[in-house]
């Protein structure tokens, strides 16, 4: 069991943070009953406490159509997968250990994600190309494209540094010009 805290969003649609001794199990609880919540976390992202997806099979994430279901961990600040069936396609290469290792299910979780995150600013969604930061509002955008990747296990400084187009060491310093300004990474 993970211990951790979280933002939920109420019924009443007021944010409460809570934290809560085995954080982790209990969303994966709720998911496997079919209640889905909805969580705030860091950069003001709005997520899902957990989803399933089905990818097909691709170049980007392997040999196998792939069904899966994932719980927002707090204390990794990240989904992690909770359940991950593989299936063999057509005519495809029978499943076998050199075949799941070449499995990227990160990025079958990326592509399937759709509507489960979102930004309570919404003129924000993750992007592949970003102009360097200046005002406090692009500030946050950095922030956000951090968390976005944190949360799918993507390198975050590695992936703010490519859609700014800047080197890490400069994605670093825009990060720590975030926080200076009062932006928050974690939670």
């Amino acid at each position: 069991m993970y211990a951790g805290s979280m933002t939920r969003t109420s019924d009443s649609g007021a944010p409460a943070t809570v934290t809560t001794p085995g954080a982790y199990e209990a969303l994966r609880q709720q998911r496997r009953s079919g209640m889905t919540e909805f969580l705030i976390i860091a950069g003001g992202l709005n997520i899902m406490s957990g989803f399933g997806g089905h990818v097909s099979s691709s170049d980007a994430i392997g040999p196998y159509d792939l069904t899966f279901y994932c719980t927002y961990d707090p204390s990794s600040q990240r989904y992690e997968v909770d359940e991950l069936t593989a299936t063999r396609v057509a005519d495809g290469m029978p499943i076998s250990s050199a075949g799941l290792q070449s499995v990227s299910v990160r990025e079958a979780i990326r592509q399937t994600v759709g509507d489960t995150v979102w930004a309570t600013d919404p003129s924000w969604r993750p992007s592949e190309s970003r102009s360097r930061p200046k005002s406090d509002d692009e500030y946050g955008d950095a922030v956000r494209e951090y968390v976005y990747a944190r949360l799918f296990g993507l390198p975050p400084l590695e992936h703010v540094a490519r859609v700014y187009g800047v080197s890490q060491s400069t994605a670093t310093r825009v990060i720590a010009e975030a926080r200076r300004r009062g932006y928050s990474t974690d939670g």
